[in-house]
């Protein structure tokens, strides 16, 4: 069960949240007049976590060689496609192939509509050791880590429950451009 006050995940058998201290709901129509946290509310309780930096997120261990993979958990806002250069091919085609009885020669052109994402992103830091650390990486395609092992991030199942589903590698992260 969660508090609708703070968000925090609590037992079900509970009366009070360890968080906040909220009475818990336990009924619907109780669940109705109580108030429903804000995103930003919920937001700021995935930060104030103890992201553990000083053991594996995986394992737990405290060894002296651990390793920090910066990486980003995001939410997408928006997405967005300009279909400009799309439909003017497309006219330009069918005009081509209409004339191409007459001129001899028809032309086809499509260019499939280019694509904005807009995000939201939270940068966080994988601490692994050494052990964990060769079980994440993925090398089919390159070197980079799976996306199992960014789940391991104490963030990320609570930032998953407001929409922060998205993991972004280092070098997704550097392609990324803020909104002005």
């Amino acid at each position: 069960m969660y508090c609708v006050g703070c968000g925090t995940p609590n037992p079900d058998y509970g009366k009070f949240c360890h968080n906040c201290g909220e009475r818990l709901v336990n009924s619907k129509a109780e669940l109705i007049s109580r108030r429903i946290p804000t995103e930003k509310e919920l937001l700021s309780q995935v930060l104030r976590m103890d992201p553990k930096p000083n053991q594996c997120h995986r394992c737990g261990s405290q060894q002296e060689n651990l390793t920090r993979n910066e990486f980003g958990i995001a939410k997408v806002i928006s997405v967005k496609r300009e279909w400009g250069e799309t439909i003017t091919r497309a006219g330009i085609s069918a005009l081509s192939i209409a004339t191409a009885p007459f001129v001899g020669v028809g032309v086809f052109s499509w260019k499939n509509p280019s694509k904005t994402t807009s995000l939201q992103l939270l940068k966080v830091e994988l601490v692994l050791c050494s052990e964990c650390l060769s079980w994440a990486w993925k090398t089919r395609h390159g070197m980079k880590l799976k996306e199992d092992a960014y789940r391991c991030h104490p963030w990320a199942e609570q930032a998953r429950s407001i929409g922060y589903d998205t993991y972004l590698s280092p070098d997704e992260m550097t392609h990324l451009k803020p909104i002005r």
